[in-house]
Formats: structure tokens, sequence, C-alpha cells
């Protein structure tokens, strides 16, 4: 018994120095310059899903590290959104090329590219068809009506854009062909919101509609079901700036839902939105809908939303007021056992909480070179299928 006892503290000991210079597995008292909250102490379990999982991580680095932090690989790419493939390369939207999208080696080399007439941001998705679905955005079109003296080129509107690795396309859809008419909303163009953001260090055009994230919806209940809006194919699109998410038909290119919280204002309107993507088939909660409404100008907390697309009710959030606030960005997973991996973009952690909203996981990116810390929407990936990634 004692010889088991002397094993079970050197294992203890051995997991709990598991770190390396990027990465701070257990800092309880971390603070973001960011953040008007502190993280307090949390209960750490070792191990947790540490032989199923690998995280991912984005800054001005790209690094993959296990669950105890340990790092395995590292690219050299400054990007907004990152998705480790089968081949260990990287699809990448990159800061420092906007106008394609990328595939990069481990050298961060690239390998394959698709070039648009545009700027690329965001987000993508790759399907098991190898089709790959993203945004670009450029200058509004000449033709296009504008309001209180703006000109076109002071307005950005945005395409989501399928194409395939061969370069065909099978999708293109701009907003500026459906707004306001089919989303209900005028198209304004303010001169005093023109003018504040000519000063913006991210853009100098105005951007009414911001979309920053896509999901590609699978085989799901509802469509089984007879709801046609949630055919496979369709595409979620969240819309930061009209603090919104929205379904597009594939086939129609017409929106067939449209979600803005109105139904459900326990927490207030949606002020800020990230992520808005289906519970994937075979995961609990499956068919439902989750987003993050970032709280980032009124209420200054954040809350993770599962609703029933159905009803549009809430089923399951997760908040902390005081504690959980991440200003901007930010992405979720739902994992097999039902708990919720987050990505706390601005204040470069991730952490896993259960139903009860118990954290279970937590560590806090160290990047020695940034003065405020900042994740990439950080995900979770198979250790077991990504083995070879090693």
């Amino acid at each position: 018994m004692r010889i088991w006892f002397i094993v079970l503290c050197s294992f203890v000991f051995v997991a709990c120095s598991q770190k390396t210079e990027f990465v701070e597995a257990h800092n309880p008292n971390k603070n973001s310059s960011n953040a008007n909250h502190t993280l307090k102490k949390y209960e750490n379990i070792w191990g947790y899903h540490s032989e199923e999982y690998l995280l991912l991580y984005g800054n001005r680095e790209v690094y993959l590290f296990d669950m105890f932090g340990n790092k395995y690989r590292e690219w050299k790419t400054n990007i907004k959104r990152a998705q480790l493939l089968k081949n260990c390369n990287l699809m990448v939207v990159d800061n420092n090329q906007k106008n394609f999208l990328a595939e990069k080696n481990y050298n961060g080399e690239i390998v394959w590219s698709h070039e648009i007439p545009g700027f690329t941001h965001h987000d993508f998705e790759i399907t098991d068809d190898g089709h790959i679905t993203f945004f670009y955005n450029r200058p509004m079109p000449k033709d296009f009506k504008l309001t209180n003296g703006c000109q076109h080129e002071d307005i950005l509107t945005d395409i989501i854009m399928e194409v395939d690795k061969d370069h065909q396309e099978y999708l293109k859809w701009d907003f500026s062909d459906y707004f306001p008419t089919v989303l209900n909303r005028p198209y304004i163009c303010n001169a005093a919101a023109l003018n504040r953001q000519k000063k913006s260090k991210f853009s100098k055009m105005i951007d009414p509609i911001h979309p920053n994230s896509v999901d590609v919806l699978q085989d799901n209940k509802w469509w089984r079901r007879g709801f046609q809006e949630f055919k496979p194919g369709n595409l979620i699109i969240t819309m930061h700036h009209l603090n919104a998410f929205m379904i597009i038909d594939k086939e129609t290119k017409l929106p067939v839902w449209y979600y803005d919280g109105l139904q459900d204002q326990e927490d207030g309107l949606i002020d800020g939105i990230h992520e808005a993507k289906m519970i994937a088939k075979g995961l609990p909660g499956a068919g439902n809908i989750i987003f993050i409404d970032n709280g980032k100008h009124h209420r200054k907390y954040t809350v993770v939303k599962e609703i029933n697309p159905i009803s549009k009710e809430t089923v399951w959030s997760y908040k902390k007021p005081g504690e959980f606030f991440t200003e901007f960005a930010g992405s979720w997973q739902r994992l097999k056992n039902g708990d919720t991996f987050i990505s706390d973009d601005s204040n470069g952690r991730v952490f896993v909480v259960d139903k009860k909203g118990n954290i279970k996981f937590q560590f806090v990116a160290q990047f020695p070179d940034e003065v405020e810390p900042w994740v990439k929407r950080a995900r979770l990936y198979s250790k077991k299928e990504f083995a070879q990634c090693l």
C-alpha cells in the first residue's frame, strides 16, 4: 500500500509540473489588461481529457498543446482562424496576407491558396467533401444606393464563398444583393459613424454587418422532422453588428430563419455576438444552437447560450458576472460527456465547464512578446485521430 501511495504522489508531482514557457497551466489570479474582472481560484482536474484531446492556440504564432500545456508544434503565422488538417498542415485565415485563404505546412510555407477579389476574414468551414466556405469583403458596388451622403467606397459588403481544392466555385452570396429588402433592415451610412471609423486601427471603412462565423449544417433531427430551414448544406451566419444570426438556404439563396434574442432578454439584448453554430449529431444537445453573447458595450459580462432553434428558448447558458467577460471574439465546443469547452479569447485563456457551470479544466496563455494575451478561437482535437501530428 505504501509503495502505491509513493507512486501516486510521484505521478501527481510530475503531472502538475508539466507546463511550457508559453502556458501557465495553473494560474488562479491571472489578470488581463482587457478585462475588468479577476479570475478567481478554480479546481483543475489534472488529466482531464488528456488522452483524447489536443489544443490549438493562435496569436502571432500558432501552437499545438496537449491538455497539460505541453507544446508539440509551432507554426510561424499570424492568424485570424486556424484549423488543423489530417495531414498536420493548417488551413488559415492569415492576418498578414488577407486576399486569400491558405494551407500552410509546419515551416509556415503556403502549399495551397485560393485568391479572392477582396479580403478574407474571421472564419471558414471545411466539410467532409473537402469544400471550404469562407467570407471576404470588398467596397460596396457602385450602383448601390446609400443615404446620408456617404460614397460606396466608404462601405464594405461581405461575400460568402464556397470552393473546393481545385478552385471550383459552388456558392457566391453577396449581402448587398439581399440588403435591405430580405433582411428587413435599413442600410444606413451615417457621417458621424464614418468619421469614427476612419480613426479605427482596424479598418477605415464602415462594416454595417460584420459576419464573423459560418456553420454549414449537417444531418440533424430538425431537418429529419420536416423543418426545411435546417436542411443540410444550409448556412448559419453570425452577424456581429446586427447582434443576430440567420440561416441561408443554399439552393434558393434566401434567408429562411432569423434570431436576434428578442424572445429571451434575461440578460438584456444581445450585445456583441460570435460563433453561432449547431451542436453536431451524436453530441449532447445535438441540434441546438450555441452562441457567445459578449456583452461588450453595456452588460460587461459574457453569456454562452444554448437555444432550441424551433422554440428559440434558452435551454442552457453559462455566465459568471464579474468573473467571465470576453470582450471580443470567443468560441465553444460541446464535448462527448456534455461538458462545454470555451475559448475566452480576449483574456488569453481556455476552460471547460459542466452543465452546472463548474470549471473542470482551465489554463491561461502566456505569450512573452505580447502586451495583452489573445487566444484566437482555440479548438480541441482528438489525440488518437491526430497522433501523427505529434
